[in-house]
């Protein structure tokens, strides 16, 4: 045994690591004060463990980090667990589709089945992916901003990786009022 980590897919060398950062709010917390506040709200928080770590998730083939924040941008609450890899993909949040390769991962809607590429990460590099929606159960409803980060790492990261700057950004949230759509890439 050389110490290296199993592969995520076979012939793929490495670890994929993501991150969910969910802020879901009311109507009760929508005005300029309290879009100040989800502004100022972290769009990455360091990992609770380091996925170099020893311990039952350090020999992961991927981790996720599901974090909950307040509406006023605190956390409230997070868990680690690891990914879940079927058929050579990670299904995230009902409708996104994380795709190892030899090179990297990378990102495509998915309703069912997979939809064309979004963004393509080579290995080594992180991404940060944003969206938003509107939601609705029997009596009530409510938004919700969500952020993705996620990548491909030859080597386990630090557990502050997605805490910077990230290396691209595909922003897909829209105007919830207008039903309009802006895509940004870097």
């Amino acid at each position: 045994m050389t110490g290296r980590r199993p592969a995520i897919v076979p012939g793929v060398a490495g670890m994929l690591v993501v991150q969910i950062v969910d802020l879901p709010y009311g109507k009760e917390h929508r005005g300029a004060a309290a879009a100040q506040a989800r502004a100022r709200a972290p769009l990455g928080l360091p990992l609770p463990i380091s996925p170099a770590a020893p311990g039952p998730l350090g020999s992961a083939q991927g981790l996720i980090h599901q974090c909950r924040m307040s509406p006023a941008g605190a956390l409230a609450g997070d868990a680690i667990a690891e990914l879940q890899v079927r058929d050579g993909a990670v299904i995230v949040h009902h409708f996104w589709e994380l795709r190892p390769g030899a090179d990297g991962v990378t990102l495509h809607r998915y309703h069912g089945a997979p939809l064309p590429r979004l963004l393509a990460l080579p290995a080594g590099r992180w991404a940060r992916a944003r969206w938003n929606s509107r939601e609705h159960s029997y009596d009530d409803s409510w938004y919700r901003e969500l952020t993705m980060n996620f990548g491909a790492f030859t080597r386990p990261p630090d557990a502050t990786v997605f805490v910077g700057e990230p290396d691209h950004t595909l922003d897909l949230r829209r105007d919830l009022l207008r039903l309009s759509r802006r895509r940004v890439r870097r």
